[in-house]
């Protein structure tokens, strides 16, 4: 007997915006090297295409969570234009919102985009191990591929740290990513047990590229994000779920001493939290400037993406380093002023707190509550690590927007079907 899955056009165009989107995180540094402007993100564009096909197919129902993010985007646009800046924020971020309106009334893409999510994630943890245990596999390949030594790999003898990226910091991204979405469905998430084992494996193994990648923002802010899951998502009582993260916190911590002196490779990552000298790595010099520039233009801003082309000469680099802020909030604060602080402040928080609503108070099912769960540790992830990265002016923004995408789904379906959970811990 012959057995045929029937999928409609419709659900086809929504699962292939999802791969484009998860694609397009998974391998635009390596595109944005092969290709030149715009086919380097040809993966958003067709993306983006399908999108409008898939609208015209559905039709353009009203959504009224679409309007703040349409209003950042008019922001971002109408500074750019009055600072004659670049648009290539504004265009990826249009993309990503026709793909959210685009997607927002269907359910099925959701699983699909977390698992090629996932899957791209963890191609990038393996060759992460795979270097690590090859170096010389490293050193013939990627130097040669990229045309120099990426960032963090000491002359390609450490080549692991970057892996396939052009910077370790790259890498680190991915390998973090793959920890949050493997640790947080295995320690908050609600699978069956044999789920669980596998999960288990797959956190240990992304963890220890974490540790690998030497990236101590991503660390951090990627175990931070777990445990500020586990209380804001665990339905638990507030006291026993602080006993919990002391517990584990002093178990991590006794598992990297043993792992330190297991394996000395991994003692620069924890050396490097307590290094002397400039720990912000050119951080500070590059905030104070952000601020100085802010107290000048306090309203508006000195214009979208402007401080990569102004920093260089008062911090006294080459312009061809030229780079970001490395503190998104001080950014947006410098180039969009006041005003666009503002807007960007209230969207971001308060769409991370109807995430976490929607988790605590509506009775979701297991694949609804784990996928919102991801969404979720997501969003934590990227708005913590704003702090000192650049998430929302680099290929970071793709991942952001993908877990805001699943977040305005199931909180829609939930208020569709009218979702409540009692109050009680379970």
């Amino acid at each position: 007997m012959k057995y045929c899955i029937k999928i409609s056009k419709k659900e086809l165009l929504s699962n292939m915006i999802a791969w484009c989107l998860a694609l397009n995180f998974g391998f635009y540094p390596i595109l944005s090297k092969v290709f030149s402007p715009p086919l380097d993100s040809g993966f958003l564009l067709i993306a983006f295409l399908l999108a409008i096909l898939s609208l015209l197919v559905s039709g353009f129902p009203y959504m009224k969570c679409m309007l703040p993010w349409i209003l950042v985007w008019a922001l971002i646009t109408i500074n750019c234009i009055h600072f004659e800046s670049t648009f290539a924020s504004s265009r990826d971020l249009l993309i990503y919102l026709v793909c959210m309106y685009s997607l927002a009334k269907k359910e099925a893409w959701m699983e699909q985009i977390i698992k090629v999510l996932c899957t791209v994630c963890m191609l990038h943890v393996a060759a992460t191990i795979v270097f690590f245990i090859f170096p010389f596999f490293y050193r013939a390949t990627m130097p040669k591929f990229w045309g120099f030594y990426p960032i963090g790999t000491e002359n390609g003898w450490k080549g692991y740290r970057a892996a396939l990226s052009p910077h370790y910091s790259t890498n680190g991204i991915y390998c973090a990513i793959a920890f949050l979405i493997s640790g947080g469905r295995y320690l908050i998430g609600r699978n069956t047990n044999i789920v669980k084992k596998r999960l288990f494996k797959i956190m240990l193994l992304s963890f220890a590229t974490v540790l690998l990648t030497t990236k101590r923002a991503h660390l951090l802010f990627s175990v931070l994000s777990l445990m500020a899951g586990y209380y804001l998502c665990k339905q638990e009582k507030s006291s026993k779920k602080l006993l919990k993260l002391l517990r584990g916190g002093i178990l991590l911590t006794i598992l990297l001493t043993i792992s330190v002196h297991a394996f000395p490779v991994l003692e620069e990552t924890v050396n490097r939290f307590f290094k002397s000298g400039d720990i912000s790595t050119g951080r500070f010099a590059m905030w104070a400037l952000a601020w100085q520039l802010f107290l000048q233009n306090p309203i508006i801003g000195i214009g979208w993406g402007k401080y990569a082309t102004v920093m260089y000469r008062p911090l006294g680099i080459r312009s061809d380093y030229a780079t970001s802020v490395h503190n998104v909030y001080l950014q947006v604060l410098c180039e969009t002023g006041i005003i666009g602080f503002s807007f960007f402040v209230i969207v971001f928080f308060v769409t991370y707190y109807a995430t976490i609503k929607t988790i605590r108070t509506c009775e979701l099912d297991h694949k609804y509550y784990n996928m919102l769960l991801i969404s979720a540790l997501i969003q934590t992830f990227v708005l913590l690590y704003n702090f000192t990265g650049n998430c929302i002016y680099d290929f970071t923004l793709c991942v952001y927007m993908i877990s805001v995408m699943i977040s305005i789904t199931i909180r829609k379906r939930a208020l569709k079907a009218d979702l409540k959970f009692d109050n009680e811990v379970e």
